[in-house]
């Protein structure tokens, strides 16, 4: 256009696919298109052949802030662990910012109460996911029909297990003690 960048600043985004969810770009992932980007400044403008956006018109050796928008992106299991950024931009320069994008992926099941041999949903109940190293990775509270659900696992080896304190309080136990599980490395994510 006809208005000049002499003296102004820039930053690029590249969103890609964290295949390996290490926060850094390798070889092999490939972009991630859909990124919506809100800054406190400049103007935005996307590239139609790829998923580049660049943000033009920047006040060099100022703090601006980057708020990402995950909605639009062409999976619902895509999402952005760092939703927003603050960058100070260099004079002259386009800054090239990196959106690592994680794959998640969801695990759901039951709790159930048996007793006197019926066999029914137990509602209010803490259900604890760890991953491979024993490290608590999330928590989940069934529903009244002892239904869970939890979203925002990445790829790896994880199990659940009943939280075993609110078990000691009401005075039951569980079986299985723990159910592993898997979430793979999909495009798509998994479930």
């Amino acid at each position: 256009d006809n208005r000049t960048n002499v003296g102004r600043a820039g930053i690029s985004l590249q969103a890609f696919i964290d295949l390996n969810a290490n926060g850094l770009r390798d070889a092999g992932e490939p972009k991630a298109y859909g990124l919506n980007v809100h800054s406190n400044g400049g103007r935005i403008e996307r590239s139609d052949k790829d998923s580049t956006i660049h943000i033009i018109g920047l006040e060099p050796y100022v703090k601006y802030f980057l708020e990402f928008d995950e909605s639009s992106f062409e999976s619902i299991s895509w999402r952005i662990d760092k939703k927003s950024v603050a960058v100070i931009t260099d004079a002259n320069m386009l800054k090239l910012i990196e959106v690592p994008v994680s794959i998640k992926g969801e695990a759901t099941g039951m709790v159930m109460l048996e007793k006197g041999g019926s066999v029914a949903g137990l509602g209010r109940i803490i259900v604890n996911f760890y991953n491979s190293a024993n490290v608590l990775a999330a928590r989940a509270l069934t529903e009244d029909d002892g239904y869970f659900s939890y979203f925002g696992f990445t790829p790896g080896s994880y199990y659940a297990r009943v939280d075993t304190s609110q078990l000691r309080k009401l005075n039951m136990t569980s079986t299985p003690d723990s159910v592993p599980f898997g979430i793979m490395t999909n495009m798509e994510g998994d479930y």
